[in-house]
């Protein structure tokens, strides 16, 4: 049983409480170091989840996005028309992207960056 004394029967002085995590570290790094870390402990899992889901979900958003910046052209439907050919394409570079990536977070970085980036270009064309 352990008492708050010490041998020679002093008191232990109470620790000081410990400092907080900035808001920085508590949210952001620590968020992402435990995305690394769950990328190492399960690299075949994540790899999986980029290269099935992540891929397709991408290649979609990029697909839904090209009518923005593609012209138009002559007729008024290129815009329309490439996206449909190139959609599969597009779809196949995300995925030989997630395969072929050493660095499973960057590539969860590069994939969800561009995700975002296609997902806020069709929100803003939209509203």
């Amino acid at each position: 049983m352990q008492s708050d004394a010490a041998e020679d029967g002093a008191p232990v002085a109470a620790s000081p409480p410990q400092k907080s995590a900035s808001f920085w570290h508590r949210h952001g790094r620590l968020r992402w170091q435990s995305l690394r870390q769950w990328t190492k402990t399960r690299p075949r899992l994540a790899r999986w989840l980029l290269a099935g889901p992540g891929a397709l979900a991408a290649g979609l958003l990029f697909t839904a996005a090209m009518p923005v910046w593609l012209p138009e052209g002559n007729a008024g439907v290129d815009n329309l028309v490439w996206p449909l050919v190139l959609g599969p394409l597009v779809w196949v570079l995300f995925l030989l992207y997630a395969v072929v990536e050493e660095n499973v977070p960057r590539g969860l970085a590069v994939v969800a960056g561009s995700s975002a980036l296609n997902g806020i270009l069709i929100a803003v064309t939209m509203a």
